[in-house]
């Protein structure tokens, strides 16, 4: 599993806050990628991508590279608690496949699913009772009526 503890203190810690914007090309046929809304001062330049056919591609790349991080660490982080969520359920389930148990028990050793699981159910009323699925096809088999 990725840390995204690192990903998110770099991005917290860039020296120049997003957003960032490709410019160019100038008169000599480069693209650079600055803070918005800057004027392309040198000494405040991100990213000097050259010039040439891929400069301004690269140029947005890097300029949407803050932006696309941070959404991309939230929908980890979505799909974390999701996971979470699904985990919490089938591994309280009586019917829950001993496979299924072992599987759970490992990502709870590995990645404190269960913590994760009760962060994200904090919100949450209990439910009447937890459909159990099939493991192979995610269909629900038994649930509340």
């Amino acid at each position: 599993m990725i840390d995204l503890e690192p990903i998110k203190a770099r991005l917290a810690n860039v020296a120049t806050p997003p957003p960032w914007k490709a410019y160019g090309p100038d008169a000599l046929g480069r693209t650079f990628v600055n803070r918005e809304g800057a004027t392309l001062d040198h000494a405040a330049i991100i990213a000097d991508t050259g010039g040439g056919n891929r400069a301004a591609r690269d140029a947005d790349l890097i300029a949407h590279a803050p932006t696309d991080l941070a959404a991309l660490i939230a929908e980890v982080e979505r799909l974390r608690g999701q996971l979470a969520f699904v985990a919490c359920y089938v591994s309280t389930s009586a019917s829950g496949s001993e496979r299924c148990k072992v599987a759970l028990a490992h990502l709870e050793e590995e990645h404190d699913m269960i913590g994760l699981a009760d962060a994200y159910l904090a919100g949450f009323p209990e439910p009447a009772s937890a459909a159990v699925f099939q493991s192979n096809t995610g269909e629900v088999i038994d649930g509340p009526a």
